[in-house]
């Protein structure tokens, strides 16, 4: 794909702005957008993004843009950190992931081009735990539907689908660490469950709901080769 190296105008900058005019940091977010270089694609998306559009939103962070916290930080005033607060080191690993979302429901978003930070996954890692990680993805939106229910209700489909895939994290997780025990074989269940529900589209969730019920202590030396393949 094409790269383009672009400096914004304020015209253009004002188009993009526009929802946002008339608010105390316009004229200041105008002037910062337009005072360096913006790494896009020619195609009209944004590095990093997978969705369309030149800025980061609220609907993108929680669907298909997920990973926007991750090494590529989106670019801030200092001022919107002050105003918005910063890091909640109660979601741990994913306090960067959870900041942004919030930021982004009063202030578009850009991302840096190159990484502030390279991280390694290893073992210890709490990035490693994917059902930690998802149980404090279901934080963050039950904190999104809580002070943005008009936003919610706009974008159901987004909620659900992303909800539906922290469960399937979390069941595919005990299912895999089950080794027979009743109780994780049944929280299994219960979170593939609610992943179907919520999301029928998801066929890796039927197939781990039918394994738990068929052979429940065979998943975990199957992902344990899979993560081994990755």
């Amino acid at each position: 794909v094409a790269l383009e190296l672009r400096t914004l105008d304020a015209g253009t900058a004002k188009r993009h702005y526009a929802e946002h005019e008339g608010k105390p940091f316009f004229d200041d977010l105008v002037a910062f957008i337009t005072g360096g270089r913006l790494d896009g694609r020619i195609d009209g998306t944004v590095h990093g993004k997978r969705t369309p559009g030149l800025f980061f939103t609220p609907e993108g962070m929680i669907g298909r843009d997920t990973g926007v916290g991750c090494g590529r930080p989106p670019v801030v005033k200092t001022e919107l950190l002050k105003t918005l607060g910063t890091f909640d080191e109660s979601f741990r690993n994913f306090a960067d992931c959870e900041m942004w979302i919030r930021h982004s429901f009063h202030f578009p978003m850009a991302v840096l081009a190159e990484p502030y930070v390279l991280r390694r996954v290893h073992p210890g890692n709490v990035s490693a735990d994917f059902a930690k990680d998802a149980k404090l993805w279901l934080r963050i939106l039950d904190a999104v539907e809580r002070e943005h229910p008009a936003f919610a209700a706009l974008h159901p489909a987004v909620i659900r689908r992303t909800r539906a895939k922290q469960h399937l994290r979390i069941g595919r997780d005990a299912l895999a660490k089950c080794g027979g025990d009743r109780a994780l074989v049944q929280e299994a269940r219960d979170h593939l469950r609610r992943t179907v529900r919520l999301w029928p589209r998801f066929y890796r969730a039927w197939i781990y709901l039918a394994w738990s019920y068929i052979a429940p202590r065979t998943y975990g030396k199957f992902r344990a080769l899979e993560m081994r393949r990755r």
